[in-house]
């Protein structure tokens, strides 16, 4: 009991009617038109909140003042920060200025619950 050519042919057929259509055609757009737009500003305001949050974040954690000058990489399993100034403290007058941090991570671990 297979099925005849015909009804595989008159389904692929109303498929492509399907998505032919100016509604389907108009919703693909519009969601691919909101896609672009939420990533590409986020994106945007990532790259200018994420260093002032790390700095806060490590300065508060070192106990030192930290400067970050900007995120040059920003993707979904990788970030990459440039100039990175850790400052001297009044007990310890030492500093480091680190030229390029590159981090490399696994974030579907993250997106499905696990440590």
């Amino acid at each position: 009991m297979s099925q005849s050519p015909e009804s595989n042919s008159s389904f692929v057929n109303r498929c492509l009617q399907t998505i032919k259509r100016p509604s389907t055609l108009i919703a693909t757009g519009g969601i691919i038109l909101v896609s672009v737009v939420t990533y590409t500003t986020g994106r945007i305001w990532l790259k200018r909140n994420l260093p002032t949050w790390l700095e806060t974040q490590l300065t508060e954690r070192l106990d030192r003042p930290v400067e970050i000058d900007k995120i040059t990489n920003l993707s979904f399993n990788r970030i990459t920060i440039t100039g990175v100034l850790i400052g001297d403290t009044e007990s310890d007058p030492d500093k480091l200025n680190i030229k390029e941090i590159d981090l490399g991570y696994n974030i579907l671990p993250l997106l499905i619950g696990q440590p």
